[in-house]
C-alpha cells in the first residue's frame, strides 16, 4: 500500500491497523528507503539505482562497473 488508503482513513477519522501514511508511502520507494536507512546509520546491502531513462539510453562504463562489483546474485526491483 502506498499510503493512499491510510490517508483516506485518517481524513475520515476511521481507525485502522498497520503502518501509517508516511511509512506506507516510503516503503513503496526503494531508493528513498535505502537512503533513509543509510542516513540513519543502519546497515544496507550494496546497491545501484538506475532510472528507466538511464537503462534505456544504455549504461555507462562506470555504471556497468558498479553493477559488476555487486556480484551475484542480484535482486532487481522496479
Amino acid at each position: 500500500e502506498d499510503g493512499t488508503l491510510q490517508g483516506m482513513l485518517e481524513l475520515m477519522g476511521l481507525p485502522y491497523t498497520g503502518s501509517g501514511v508516511m511509512a506506507s508511502a516510503l516503503s513503496m520507494d526503494k531508493l528513498r528507503s535505502k537512503l533513509l536507512w543509510q542516513g540513519a546509520g543502519l546497515p544496507v546491502a550494496p546497491w545501484v539505482a538506475l532510472t528507466r531513462a538511464e537503462f534505456e539510453k544504455g549504461l555507462s562504463d562506470k555504471q556497468l562497473a558498479e553493477i559488476s562489483a555487486l556480484g551475484l546474485p542480484v535482486i532487481v526491483k522496479p
